[in-house]
């Protein structure tokens, strides 16, 4: 939201949490995504960094890189790659509130054409 003013801490968050993915990705996280998406949830993927220079050293092709090794990670512990595939959708890492508008645009826009992609690629919804 315009002037909405961020949590204390909200970038450091976002930062850490993007800086270290997919090591955040830890097998009880797993077995939960696994029970979640076979009783018809769905993962979220918040791949595109919403911290200004996080999102400055990354592109389209880089975040799928990421997301790819994301969906592998779940694949080695069993869960089938089109029951992911098929529950998966890709958006930003937090909201965008971090960023200036033009930014903001940006990984507004990256954030749709990873969809675009990962949809004709693995069928993500």
């Amino acid at each position: 939201m315009p002037g909405m003013v961020p949590y204390e801490g909200m970038e450091k968050t976002a930062e850490v949490v993007f800086e270290h993915f997919p090591e955040t990705i830890r097998l009880p996280l797993v077995t939960r995504s696994f029970e979640w998406i076979s009783e018809g949830g769905s993962i979220a993927w918040g791949i595109v960094p919403v911290v200004d220079d996080l999102l400055s050293k990354e592109n389209v092709q880089s975040l799928i890189e990421k997301l790819e090794i994301g969906i592998d990670l779940l694949v080695r512990h069993g869960i089938d790659e089109d029951l992911v595939a098929n529950s998966s959708w890709v958006l930003p890492s937090c909201e965008t509130v971090l960023l200036s508008p033009e930014k903001s645009d940006l990984a507004l826009s990256m954030t749709s054409e990873i969809s675009r992609i990962m949809k004709r690629k693995y069928g993500f919804m």
